[in-house]
């Protein structure tokens, strides 16, 4: 029986702890006991684990985010087989394969006469423009959201085109390129091939897109300069719509134009006609490569991007030749997912709102709500705490930060009022079309948003109640918590709260630290881009980040088949997502400290706090082959031991915790220290 004291003075229920000090089975099972914590605390979480994993061969990694998607596919496949409205014609139409082989590369047909027609120049960038409202881009991207100046306000934006490879190096570091050329030149003959061109024709057409791709990628920003640019506050270009079609006639005026957009009558910017574009360097050599490159050479690249982003749902010819070098190639999957998992994606995707309606009826409810909404609550609370006792903060920029801190707004568990497209409907026989009609009324509904008032409370297109993640957005100062990511081992209204707090504690921690990482503090309470710092706690954040980038860069990451070294850590790649875990981390045990003085626990106070870090280690257990590891340390997320290792070595409460020796692998001496 828990004893609860009464303080009349302070009236607060103090509650002693608990009696049990063996963790649950569940805990157990995963646990490594025979390793030595304070040498490696991940083996030690994750050891058994580990063990028994095997990962998918449709997989190039499997984690614990991983395993619960797994588990939340069996939800959706259950919910889609029950042929809902919409859903179940979207599903079947991508199910069924019989269709997809027969009718081959005939839905491009329309699309390819167009292209292969175009008399001129401005005749083939129109039909360029045209694959943009089937989310097709092939030389700028325009999107609309909240504006960076005005964030009360929906602008549009004209960034970088996404390239096919996975980031700009792969097109200009030698060994990059060198990995990835012979693959890649094959998937782009093989598309060619697919819709008639000789093997011939098809190796001077690779020829050509490749030496466009490579010219359109050296003036990009690559992930790194991205996030740099943020600070920059030359990166912000605001255009009248006449301006950018008068500047850009090639690269930008067609889009307009499709868009519906009047770009021949000189206008005022103005929030219904302006359009903001980041990395002008960008824009001004993609005008001139479109000036300079030949009508037949344009056109062969406009193809190919027709192609590249349909191959995937058209026949089994076209989905495996992207699969083998996509998946298989950069991956290191083995064999393709089944047509089921890969339908299931798809409508989970395009439908997300509407299939999320169906799971949270599935798989949620109000007690599930109250409680993520306390454990928010108390994350939030524990921050500011945090922000007031940081001593390296002078008081205005405190004041700021907690000013900033108090307009987060949490989003839990799906979409209050959930996109269900009342005006399409879909044809169980015809898969690319029901995709190309979605596509097209996002665009139809995102254009009409510009210059109008931004809807906080409207989830971004590809994230609903299904998503096992969770998200921060500086532009509206929000934090997304999907139901699906509320799963276990995770959450759990019936765990203790060590396991809550250690496990979802850390990752809500994780996206209220965003706001505040070396991106997310750009940007104010109301998700302004807008300098809140003085000039003194400015240059003390860039040291203290300095040190955790240094940190995290000295990781090297090890095949786990072979012990061959694979590559570093980006220290500064992975800088928000590090600074995001070393404060979540901390700002979670706090909590947690606080809310067992007035709440029951089973467990002794040293069980409890132990239970504490081990749940938050088990939620990123994961297991890599080479190719997904190869993969990963091009992405602003580092390796999982390495996220568990960095974030726990600067922390004081761990050492404590597990009475490690100073100067041990997981208590070094020289700690990174920036939100308590």
């Amino acid at each position: 029986m828990v004893k609860v004291f009464i303080s009349v003075g302070a009236m607060l229920a103090v509650v002693s702890a608990g009696t049990v000090s063996t963790f649950p089975t569940s805990v157990i099972n995963r646990m490594d006991s025979t390793a030595d914590p304070c040498d490696d605390f991940y083996q030690y979480a994750c050891g058994s684990w580990y063990k028994n994993a095997t990962i998918p061969e449709s997989y190039g990694r499997i984690d614990t985010l991983g395993q619960m998607s797994i588990d939340t596919e069996a939800v959706l496949e259950k919910i889609l087989k029950s042929n809902q409205p919409k859903i179940g014609a979207f599903y079947n139409s991508c199910l069924d394969t019989e269709t997809l082989e027969s009718v081959g590369a005939s839905p491009l047909n329309k699309s390819l006469t167009l292209i292969r027609n175009a008399q001129t120049k401005n005749e083939a960038l129109r039909v360029g423009a045209m694959l943009t409202n089937v989310g097709i881009d092939s030389f700028a991207s325009l999107s609309v959201s909240a504006d960076d100046k005005d964030a009360t306000i929906n602008s549009l934006f004209a960034r970088q085109v996404s390239l096919p490879l996975p980031s700009k190096e792969y097109y200009i570091d030698q060994d990059k390129w060198a990995y990835v050329e012979a693959d890649y030149k094959n998937y782009i003959s093989s598309l060619f091939q697919l819709v008639g061109r000789s093997p011939s024709q098809a190796s001077d057409a690779v020829a050509k897109v490749i030496q466009i791709e490579k010219v359109l990628a050296e003036p990009q920003y690559s992930q790194l300069e991205s996030m740099d640019a943020v600070a920059s506050p030359d990166v912000y270009y605001p255009f009248s719509l006449n301006d950018a079609a008068t500047r850009y006639p090639f690269t930008v005026g067609p889009i307009l134009n499709n868009y519906g957009f009047n770009t021949t009558i000189p206008q005022p910017v103005s929030p219904k006609n302006r359009i903001v574009f980041y990395n002008l360097k960008f824009f001004d050599k993609t005008e001139v490569l479109l000036n300079t490159t030949s009508l037949e050479d344009l056109k062969i690249f406009l193809e190919y991007k027709l192609l590249h982003g349909t191959a995937p749902h058209l026949s089994s010819a076209f989905d495996k030749a992207y699969w083998t070098f996509f998946e298989k190639k950069l991956k290191g999957a083995l064999v393709q997912p089944t047509r089921a998992k890969k339908c299931s994606d798809e409508a989970s995707l395009f439908l997300s709102d509407l299939l999320g309606t169906y799971y949270l009826k599935e798989k949620w409810s109000n007690e599930s709500s109250k409680v993520a909404l306390e454990l928010v609550n108390a994350l939030t609370s524990s921050f500011k705490t945090g922000i007031e006792k940081s001593d390296w903060l002078d008081g205005w920029t405190r004041t700021n930060a907690l000013t900033k801190l108090s307009k987060i707004l949490p989003q839990v568990a799906g979409p209050r009022n959930p996109e269900v497209f009342p005006d399409l409907d879909f044809s169980a026989d015809t898969y690319l079309a029901n995709r190309w009609k979605i596509e097209q009324s996002v665009v139809s509904a995102n254009i009409v948003q510009i210059g109008t008032k931004v809807n906080k409370e409207v989830w971004q297109f590809d994230v609903s109640a299904q998503t096992v993640n969770a998200f921060y957005d500086p532009s509206l100062n929000r934090i997304v918590i999907p139901a699906a990511i509320l799963q276990p081992p995770f959450f759990d209204i019936t765990a203790d709260p060590a396991q809550n707090f250690g496990a979802i504690g850390m990752v809500l921690g994780h996206e209220i630290t965003h706001g505040f990482d070396n991106h997310g503090r750009l940007y104010d309470g109301d998700g302004n881009r807008a300098l809140w710092w003085s000039n003194a706690t400015n240059s003390a954040f860039e040291k203290k980040a300095q040190c955790i980038a240094e940190q995290y860069g000295n990781f090297t990451a090890q095949s786990e088949i072979t012990g061959k070294v694979i590559g570093k850590v980006d220290g500064r790649l992975t800088l928000g997502e590090t600074i995001a875990d070393n404060g979540g981390v901390k700002a979670s045990f706090r909590a947690y400290q606080e809310y067992i003085k007035t709440h029951e626990s089973k467990y002794t106070k040293e069980a409890g706090e132990k239970l504490f870090f081990v749940s938050m280690t088990q939620g990123w257990c994961a297991k890599f082959k080479d190719a997904g590891l190869k993969y990963i340390l091009a992405d602003p997320h580092p390796p999982n031991r390495f996220r568990v290792f960095g974030a726990l070595q600067n922390n004081f409460d761990f050492a404590r915790v597990f009475n490690c020796p100073a100067d041990t692998f997981m208590n070094p001496k020289t700690k990174c220290t920036l939100w308590e």
